[in-house]
């Protein structure tokens, strides 16, 4: 099966894959594996012929795998995007967790690693992702005008409940009873 996986690269730009892959799982992990941060996942039809893992960026990335690294995620207009920044540390284990983190698994407890946010909704998260690769400040900054994202301020301590294979970690924030979802990265 080949999977299209959208993901953002150290600097946070935009790019793609075509991974030829027996599961989605397995088509992540060798996203990741490559210090890429995966976030969409589809599946290609079967008549799309490449078969070998394609990187098809504006400009090709060259981002070390396998090493530890701290990113942050900075939009276009930095003053904006800055202030809700995460650093990441990024642990490349072969796939053998759907974190990056290895502290973050369902139950356990975390802190966040730098500035960042949480989404009410799993949507708006994704959404929030998609702002942020297209530089899109007014519509990101009125998503926490409106409730629909939150500001966790670096070292705020959170418990998780949930974990999907693409990374994204719902959490409840120590003291709220309403539980958010964020990029695991973001968190140790």
């Amino acid at each position: 099966m080949k999977y299209q996986i959208k993901a953002t690269d150290a600097q946070g730009r935009d790019t793609q894959f075509l991974v030829d892959s027996p599961d989605e799982k397995t088509a992540v992990s060798i996203v990741r594996s490559r210090g890429f941060f995966p976030y969409r996942v589809a599946n290609v039809p079967k008549r799309s012929q490449p078969v070998e893992l394609v990187h098809v960026p504006e400009q090709e990335q060259h981002v070390p795998s396998g090493v530890a690294m701290v990113v942050i995620i900075a939009g276009s207009i930095l003053s904006i995007f800055m202030a809700y920044s995460c650093s990441m540390t990024i642990n490349n284990q072969g796939g053998s967790s759907v974190s990056a983190s290895s502290n973050v698994r369902i139950g356990s407890t975390c802190r966040a690693t730098g500035k960042c946010f949480g989404a009410r909704l799993k949507g708006d998260l994704q959404r929030s992702m998609d702002m942020h690769a297209a530089g899109d400040s007014t519509a990101f900054m009125q998503m926490f005008a409106t409730g629909r994202l939150v500001a966790i301020p670096e070292g705020t301590v959170v418990s998780v409940e949930d974990l999907t294979i693409m990374g994204e970690a719902r959490v409840r924030i120590r003291g709220t009873t309403e539980p958010v979802w964020v990029i695991s990265q973001w968190f140790n």
